[in-house]
């Protein structure tokens, strides 16, 4: 069965099932990315992913790559990395420049075009996408915290007494550069990850582990990794076959998630993440 090519005025898509083998999963081209018709893709597991320049493509892979987030893996490496983690997190701070810095990222390989960066702000404009922002300190030595918290009451000072903590999560203002992050669309208790960038050390990763931890603590159940990849896959991304996925989106996005989840906040490493499990068998020396 052929591509099925969308009607201008229609935001009807074709059933995942009549999706293409090869390319595996691509299901229909053209339309456009007004927020009705997203949405209603988003609804039946459909995405759009295309080259700039080139026709708008809506896939449905199958297998679809998924992480439940209680099932993240955590290496010991990196858990010793989140011991010492130079980053701050937050959350919807800063969406474009995640959006863009993804974009950017990729430089001439990007489908991450103009015309998606405004879409997906306008979704998260309207509170369907949402950002994770990861923050690394960028102070010029003449930096005063001091002039800072005098001339500007709203801010606070973190726990560590060294920099300013703002409550609103505006780093940039704070002498933070962003150094990585991820972005995506909430479907109730389901959360689909579009793209994620790093530009330091263990950004990405570390942005996607404190996602993991805040939006399962506030209901959230599973993340839509869309196509499997090597650094997903080392995360704990798995995949499942396409009827399985939709059936578990199908439930997923009639839940809801605490409305404490979305709101602009700082996030934090939990305090698990960076305990290293003891090897099987091995005697614990009370001595050391």
């Amino acid at each position: 069965m052929g591509i099925t090519q969308l009607a201008a005025h229609s935001f009807t898509f074709p059933a995942p099932e009549l999706a293409l083998k090869e390319p595996n999963g691509l299901l229909a081209l053209g339309g456009d990315l007004r927020v009705p018709r997203l949405l209603a893709a988003y609804r039946q597991g459909i995405f759009p992913w295309f080259s700039p320049g080139d026709p708008i493509l809506w896939w449905s892979p199958d297998p679809r790559a998924i992480l439940y987030p209680t099932e993240l893996h955590i290496s010991r490496s990196m858990r010793r990395f989140l011991r010492q983690c130079p980053y701050r997190f937050t959350l919807n701070c800063a969406f474009s420049d995640v959006v863009t810095a993804c974009a950017t990222a990729r430089k001439e390989e990007t489908w991450i075009s103009d015309e998606i960066q405004q879409a997906y702000c306008q979704l998260h404009q309207l509170g369907y996408a949402h950002s994770v922002e990861v923050w690394q300190e960028d102070i010029p030595s003449a930096f005063d915290a001091a002039a800072l918290l005098a001339t500007s009451p709203q801010v606070g000072v973190h726990s560590s007494g060294r920099t300013p903590w703002p409550p609103s999560g505006n780093f940039k203002d704070c002498g933070y550069k962003l150094v990585g992050g991820l972005y995506g669309v909430a479907q109730g208790a389901l959360f689909c990850g579009e793209s994620m960038f790093s530009l330091a050390d263990n950004a990405s990763k570390s942005a996607l582990m404190v996602f993991c931890h805040h939006f399962s603590s506030h209901g959230g159940e599973l993340i839509d990794c869309q196509v499997l990849n090597a650094h997903t896959a080392s995360l704990g991304a798995r995949e499942i076959p396409r009827h399985y996925f939709l059936q578990q989106l199908q439930q997923l996005q009639l839940s809801s998630v605490s409305t404490e989840c979305w709101p602009v906040q700082v996030l934090y490493i939990p305090n698990e993440f960076r305990v290293t499990a003891r090897r099987p068998g091995r005697p614990t020396d009370e001595r050391r």
